[in-house]
């Protein structure tokens, strides 16, 4: 079992985060409002096929909502803007996928190579 405080708190950040209002994430996932609100006041939690369902609703991992974290709402914003981006860029699924696929000494070299680039341009 998982700590209902820490999973209140995380999901009302990424409500707040995201713009969602409990109305708006019980429409999407089809969850009743007033269990939803238990799980938002810290007196429920869901079972885990809830947390998926909210974890895949706002495109975190289900540790995101399960563990205490310290991250920012502005940290989580930015990761949220740069997860959007690669959702919409396709070349830029490709690359990751092929760097991902490096060995990490050659990630070290990929690395300088565009800190080089984006320095020389600085």
């Amino acid at each position: 079992m998982y700590d209902k405080k820490i999973f209140a708190n995380n999901l009302i950040r990424l409500m707040e985060v995201n713009g969602k209002s409990r109305r708006d994430v019980c429409d999407a996932l089809e969850f009743n409002y007033f269990t939803f609100t238990d799980w938002i006041n810290g007196k429920k939690t869901p079972r885990m096929d809830k947390v998926e369902k909210l974890s895949q609703y706002f495109s975190v991992s289900i540790s995101d909502l399960l563990e205490e974290k310290t991250e920012t709402i502005d940290s989580i914003q930015e990761r949220a803007r740069f997860d959007a981006a690669i959702a919409k860029d396709k070349e830029l699924q490709e690359m990751l996928k092929m760097y991902i696929a490096l060995p990490d000494d050659k990630k070290k070299t990929v690395r300088q190579m565009i800190e080089d680039y984006f320095n020389a341009f600085a």
